[in-house]
C-alpha cells in the first residue's frame, strides 16, 4: 500500500468539507501520492511503505505483465487455385510488393489481439498442409503475416511444391499417386506496441498457369502402360489444359501467441 498524504484531512469536527475537496481526495492524476487515485497503477518502489518488501502474486491485477491467446482448427479446408487465387501469377519467391489482397488468412491459424501495453511478443504456430501440385517452380505458400503485412524481414514462410510423385521419375513432370504433405513447427518474436493487432498464417499460390492443350511431360501414373506413351514416359494419363496447381488442403492447424511487457 502507498503512503498517500489526503489534503484538508483529517476534517475538523464541526466542519463540512466541501465537494471540490472530497473529489480531490477519490481522484487527482495530478497530486502525487495525494489522492487515493495512486492506487490505480501509481505503486512504485518509491512511494510503497518501506515494510512492504515484497509484491505476492495474488496483488498483480491479470494482463499486467503478460498475455496470450490461442487459437486452432481441425477441419479440412480445401483450396481450388483457379477458383481462390485465379488473379495470381507468383512464382518461387513472394516480395513484400505482393498485394495483402492476393494471400488468403487460414482460418483457425489467425487471432486478432489487443496488446494493453508496449512488449515482447512470442508467435508460435503449428500447420500441416499439401495437396495435387505439378510444377516444382509454382509452390503453395504459407506465410507469416503480422498486422495484415507480409515482410520478409520475419524470415517466417515455407512452401509445398510438386506433391504427387513418382521416386523414380522418368521425366521433370511425372507423378504417382502418392501425397506429399508439409508439416511446419514455427516461431517467431517481434516487438510491438500496444493497441490491436492481428497475427496469422496465409496461404498463396498461383491460380493462373495450366498444363499444355496437348500431349506434353504432364502425366499422371506414368507407369500405366494401359494407356498410348507420352513424351519422356512409358504410359499413363496426359493432362491437357489443367491447372498445374489444382488443390491445396490445409489439414490441422493451430496458432498462438505470448506477450511479455517491457521496452525495446
Amino acid at each position: 500500500m502507498p503512503n498517500i498524504n489526503l489534503p484538508n484531512f483529517p476534517y475538523v469536527d464541526g466542519a463540512t468539507p466541501n465537494g471540490e475537496q472530497l473529489t480531490e481526495q477519490l481522484y487527482d492524476p495530478t497530486a502525487v501520492n495525494g489522492s487515493y487515485e495512486t492506487m490505480n497503477g501509481g505503486l512504485d518502489s518509491v512511494n510503497a511503505d518501506v515494510a512492504w518488501t515484497k509484491i505476492q502474486q495474488n496483488q498483480i491485477q491479470e494482463e499486467t505483465f503478460t498475455s496470450a491467446k490461442a487459437t486452432a482448427g481441425t477441419a479440412n479446408l480445401d483450396y481450388f487455385p483457379e477458383q481462390w487465387f485465379g488473379n495470381i501469377a507468383v512464382g518461387l519467391t513472394p516480395t513484400n510488393g505482393t498485394p495483402a489482397k492476393f494471400f488468403q488468412p487460414v482460418p483457425g491459424a489467425n487471432s486478432t489481439f489487443y496488446l494493453p501495453w508496449d512488449g515482447y511478443v512470442i508467435f508460435t504456430w503449428s500447420v500441416v498442409w499439401g495437396g495435387e501440385q505439378w510444377d516444382t517452380n509454382l509452390p503453395a505458400y504459407m506465410l507469416l503475416f503480422i498486422d495484415d503485412q507480409y515482410d520478409v524481414a520475419n524470415a517466417s514462410q515455407r512452401f509445398t511444391t510438386r506433391s504427387l510423385f513418382l521416386p523414380s521419375s522418368t521425366g521433370p513432370y511425372n507423378h504417382w499417386a502418392e501425397l506429399k504433405n508439409r508439416h511446419w513447427n514455427g516461431h517467431f518474436t517481434k516487438y510491438l506496441t500496444k493497441g490491436w493487432h492481428t497475427a496469422g498464417l496465409n496461404l498463396l499460390t498461383n491460380g493462373q498457369a495450366k498444363t499444355p492443350n496437348v500431349p506434353s511431360n504432364y502425366v499422371q501414373n506414368p507407369s500405366d502402360l494401359g494407356i498410348p506413351a507420352q513424351p519422356s514416359t512409358a504410359g499413363g494419363v496426359p493432362l491437357l489444359n489443367r491447372p498445374k496447381n489444382r488443390q491445396i488442403r490445409v489439414f490441422v492447424r493451430s496458432f498462438k501467441h505470448i506477450a511479455f511487457r517491457g521496452i525495446e
